[in-house]
């Protein structure tokens, strides 16, 4: 019986190391934590931080979201909508994320942003500017 054991035991250990080595090889590296990004469309450079430093889950914390041509120039003006959530989750942000004034040098405050738990969380950025209306989305692992 112990023999058994210890044979279904090495068996299971070996395709748990498997299933890591095809993984490991078929190059996901995981969702990309670049707090910079080119726009879905490519009009718009897009950069996103915390306001403060460090900060926590479970409480109100502001964003800024700075908004750049893609030849670089501050975009002025615009209109953005917040979105996201969890994808492994399968639920939203557990609040509503808004803009507040006109982007003054490209950067935009983003007021009420909550994140109750730790984990993958996408923010979903819907930008309506001049050049045109384009999209990004940025992972975060917190």
């Amino acid at each position: 019986m112990a023999k058994r054991v210890g044979v279904a035991l090495v068996s299971g250990v070996a395709v748990l190391l498997a299933g890591w080595a095809l993984w490991v090889r078929s190059g996901d590296a995981g969702p990309d934590l670049a707090l910079s990004k080119t726009s879905d469309a490519g009009l718009y450079q897009v950069a996103i931080a915390p306001a403060s430093q460090p900060f926590h889950r479970e409480v109100f914390h502001d964003w800024n979201v700075t908004l750049r041509t893609k030849a670089g120039q501050p975009v002025e003006g615009a209109r953005l909508t917040l979105g996201g959530g969890m994808p492994g989750h399968g639920h939203g942000l557990p609040t509503q994320p808004q803009q507040k004034g006109d982007g003054v040098g490209g950067v935009y405050e983003i007021d009420g942003f909550k994140f109750s738990m730790a984990g993958h969380w996408v923010i979903d950025i819907v930008i309506d500017a001049p050049a045109g209306a384009d999209h990004v989305a940025f992972d975060l692992q917190l």
